[in-house]
């Protein structure tokens, strides 16, 4: 009795390692801010999957709250790549962000036969969106998001932002950048004054 015990729980062991090592999936949101009364009212949780993917590696996550702040681990080798990173999306972002609050179930529906961009080394992303503690999971791959929406457009330029692309990859200078700030943090807007 007691060699099949022992042989059943070396059996345990050795599944929940291979589990946790290969097949788990790698995303970390149990990783990102525990919030979860702001997170209930309105957040979104995305990933991006595919392309490099190989066992031990971390997809890049973030999350954003209602307020604009977001959590954003970057990904790469697990254990190294996961340090969590904060900061705030513009409030423009967000006002566009919310502006698709009530289009997020028509986005949500499954579709078949996509041909996904992660199947040929190429990335795709999944979106949680929580609004008043309902969930809307939407993926590039699998529902009606598809690559070339509106929305889908406007995730992609929320991953710069995070990544730190725009600035970067705009090629706007200093003063540039300071008179977009203004604009959207004080409401003045590309009206001429008399």
């Amino acid at each position: 009795m007691m060699l099949l015990s022992l042989t059943f729980l070396t059996g345990v062991a050795i599944g929940m390692y291979v589990y946790i090592a290969a097949f788990k999936p790698n995303y970390a949101p149990e990783k990102l801010s525990d919030t979860e009364a702001e997170a209930g009212e309105w957040s979104l949780v995305a990933r991006r999957y595919g392309g490099d993917f190989i066992s031990g590696y971390v997809d890049p996550t973030f999350r954003v709250l209602a307020d604009g702040t977001y959590t954003y681990i970057p990904g790469g080798p697990e254990g190294i790549a996961a340090e969590p990173r904060s900061g705030k999306l513009s409030k423009a972002t967000m006002r566009e962000l919310r502006a698709y609050d009530d289009e997020l179930l028509d986005h949500s529906y499954t579709t078949s036969g996509n041909n996904c961009d992660s199947y040929v080394d190429g990335y795709d992303y999944d979106y949680r969106f929580t609004k008043n503690n309902i969930v809307f999971d939407l993926d590039t791959c699998r529902t009606a998001l598809g690559y070339d929406t509106p929305l889908s457009r406007l995730l992609e330029s929320v991953w710069d932002e995070i990544e730190g692309r725009t600035a970067a990859s705009s090629g706007r200078n200093f003063s540039e950048w300071a008179e977009d700030w203004i604009r959207e943090n004080f409401g003045v807007h590309n009206e001429e004054v008399r």
